[in-house]
């Protein structure tokens, strides 16, 4: 039980303290870096006929 809460308080803290030092960007930082990295591309698309992300590329259960 007491390790387990140390556990639980020392990742808490680590936690916090990687947090305190983070400054916000201001709205010029953001362009900036968008200005550099461009627009994103991808997908996090999982149809509602498929179970995971494997089985929407099965040739039994593709689903066009």
């Amino acid at each position: 039980m007491k390790a387990s809460l140390f556990a639980l308080l020392s990742a808490a803290s680590l936690f916090v303290s990687s947090t305190i030092g983070r400054v916000q960007w201001t709205p010029d930082q953001a362009n900036q870096w968008y200005a550099n990295n461009g627009w994103f591309a991808g997908c996090n698309f999982i149809p509602s006929t498929a179970v995971n992300v494997l089985e929407m590329w099965q040739a039994e259960t593709f689903d066009l």
